[in-house]
């Protein structure tokens, strides 16, 4: 009988900087379309989602009466790249959840922690994203440039994802910067995707005319979209 072929062992961002043992410490694997197998630790996973908890994990109706991850589970993760698996897997792993997401990973990590409802998850994108969103150009890192037109537009995609994903505190930031920086919402197609108390709030503050009036108006909007979101703060995020 032919020897089995050894499996090509794949670097792993998201174990980087931890101890080499740890990654011979995972109990399953995620499957990808790719046919990559990556090693995950089950107790992460259940930890942030009840939805991979209850496929996770037994039962409790073994001899023992013990609940443990079932033995040699591979959670198929379709429609997913390896890059965007690992960009996912890299918030799970890191400490500070926020350090690990970004403009250009933030696609990949909504699209699985929305999939398998992970409100903690959802939470640090929204918080991580409402700190870089750029207003009047103050940030020291920004989502858009408020100075360009394709900048501004940038806005209104970021609003629409965050209305996509319930991101609060980001939908908040995108709508003030819209209502100031936009003489109107009619030119924008994109708008189309926006929710309508979302364009109403806007529309209310393009209509004051003068600078002094606009910035009430985006106060009065900022005061609103709190009040439809109770657990967002006007203090920011």
């Amino acid at each position: 009988m032919a020897p089995k072929k050894k499996r090509k062992l794949l670097v792993l961002p998201y174990f980087e900087g931890k101890p080499a043992q740890f990654r011979d410490t995972a109990d399953i694997e995620i499957l990808l379309d790719s046919g990559d197998l990556l090693p995950v630790h089950s107790m992460h996973l259940a930890e942030h989602s009840s939805v991979l908890c209850d496929i996770i994990l037994t039962d409790g109706s073994g001899s023992d009466g013990k609940i443990r991850p079932k033995e040699d589970l591979q959670l198929p993760l379709p429609d997913t790249t390896f890059s965007e698996a690992c960009d996912f897997l890299a918030v799970l792993y890191n400490y500070d959840r926020q350090e690990s997401i970004s403009a250009n990973t933030l696609p990949s990590i909504l699209k699985i922690a929305y999939k398998f409802d992970m409100p903690k998850v959802l939470d640090s994108c929204d918080k991580r994203m409402a700190s870089m969103a750029s207003f009047e150009g103050k940030s020291k890192i920004s989502l858009w440039n408020p100075d360009t037109m394709g900048g501004r537009h940038q806005a209104v995609e970021y609003l629409a994802m965050a209305e996509k994903y319930d991101l609060h505190r980001l939908a908040a930031c995108c709508e003030r910067f819209i209502a100031v920086h936009f003489d109107s919402l009619h030119n924008s197609t994109q708008m189309q995707e926006i929710g309508s108390a979302s364009r109403n709030r806007m529309h209310r503050a393009l209509s004051c005319a003068g600078n002094r009036l606009r910035m009430i108006c985006r106060q009065n909007a900022h005061t609103e979209y709190a009040a439809a979101a109770p657990h967002f703060t006007t203090k920011g995020p």
